[in-house]
């Protein structure tokens, strides 16, 4: 059967603290150079920049929507304030 993702909290593995939920959704990169960490900490080790207006899809949000999980343009986390979606 279905379960919905309301009702369903995921957990970090690198960072057990931290539940998630699911839901795929475009956006855009909102703020210059946007950095992508391999996990919703902000002292990890930057992987990668983005520009400004670069489209992203998010797959996950942290449950206190401080952190979004992206799987395009390349996979990792992004702080919530650095993406703007397509139906904000």
């Amino acid at each position: 059967g279905w379960v919905s993702n309301q009702f369903l909290n995921f957990l970090s593995e690198t960072e057990p603290s931290t539940a998630i939920l699911l839901g795929v959704r475009p956006g855009y990169v909102a703020r210059e150079n946007a950095v992508i960490l391999p996990a919703p900490e902000p002292d990890l080790t930057v992987q990668d920049s983005l520009p400004v207006g670069t489209s992203v899809i998010a797959i996950a949000v942290t449950t206190d929507d401080q952190w979004i999980q992206i799987a395009e343009p390349r996979a990792g986390w992004l702080q919530a304030g650095e993406v703007q979606f397509a139906d904000d």
